[in-house]
């Protein structure tokens, strides 16, 4: 059994919260119930860090996938930053950037909010 850890930062008003291990089956629901505690305090701009993140299957893409348009009916947004090679590679085959943009670092994950789409 693999766990899922995450620490939680706030970055003038955008959360980052940095994602340790695995994403997977048997963690998905840890981060279903994070993401909601993170939109129901209002916490809509949201920085996934997965620089620590070793592995994501499909069942957690789609909690992350399942809660985009709701932090977008809010006035937010969720992003990645830091992808590792093998969740970047798993992003890329399925062609998740037409949906959640992906950045190499915080730094311009986080300045993506400030940008106008």
């Amino acid at each position: 059994m693999f766990d899922l850890k995450f620490t939680e930062e706030n970055r003038n008003g955008i959360t980052v919260l940095k994602c340790i291990g695995r994403l997977d089956s048997e963690t998905y629901m840890e981060t279903k119930d994070k993401i909601l505690m993170l939109l129901k305090e209002g916490k809509v701009k949201l920085v996934l860090d997965m620089s620590r993140t070793q592995y994501v299957s499909s069942a957690g893409w789609g909690v992350i996938l399942g809660h985009l348009r709701d932090f977008r009916n809010k006035g937010g947004n969720i992003v990645i930053s830091g992808a590792v090679d093998h969740v970047k590679s798993v992003y890329e085959i399925m062609d998740l950037k037409e949906v959640l943009d992906s950045y190499p670092d915080l730094e311009k994950a986080c300045s993506s909010f400030n940008d106008v789409k």
